[in-house]
């Protein structure tokens, strides 16, 4: 694991993203090498006065544009260089920061915060047509009542690894996180 500590304090914009664009300039500067653990994100925020959530959304953004690799328990790695023409490049959104422009050639990305911004808004429109064309009304009414097949397809999306709960177990909401 690295030492390294960033100056932040220089440049506008969100934190975060200023954070974000340092690491990608240490990398490609190769002060960061490929398969360098990065500090643990508590770390971070601690050394550097911020808070977690400002070291998680630079670390997710430099997972987005594909510089780094990682899980959690094990740490966030800088990935192999990759020629310039493969990386993403980042653009600025009107709403702040910076999004990932392309998905890479031939994927479909829908990872990231950008997917409209990356060549996947035919993909959403067709979704959302064939949605609008079968269920009219649920997309301009609030739903009261729960159909059997969203709990179906819901405990068909939480089975894994031999474990399978029953439908009737899980809990249909609107908008929970």
């Amino acid at each position: 694991m690295t030492n390294w500590l960033p100056n932040i304090a220089e440049g506008s914009g969100p934190i975060y993203v200023r954070l974000a664009d340092r690491i990608e300039t240490a990398i490609a500067e190769g002060v960061l090498a490929p398969g360098t653990k990065l500090p643990p994100q508590r770390n971070l925020a601690f050394d550097l006065g911020v808070t977690i959530g400002t070291i998680s959304r630079a670390y997710s953004l430099i997972h987005e544009r594909g510089l780094v690799s990682g899980e959690v328990g094990r740490g966030t790695y800088v990935n192999d260089r990759k020629p310039v023409e493969a990386i993403s490049r980042a653009i600025e959104s009107p709403f702040g920061g910076t999004r990932v422009s392309m998905a890479a050639p031939g994927q479909i990305s829908f990872n990231g915060t950008a997917a409209p911004d990356n060549g996947q808004q035919g993909i959403i429109a067709a979704h959302v047509t064939e949605i609008v064309k079968d269920k009219p009304s649920e997309i301009m009414d609030y739903t009261r009542t729960f159909p059997s097949f969203w709990t179906e397809a819901g405990a068909r999306w939480l089975a894994h690894q031999g474990w399978s709960p029953k439908p009737e177990n899980v809990v249909t909401t609107l908008g929970a996180h």
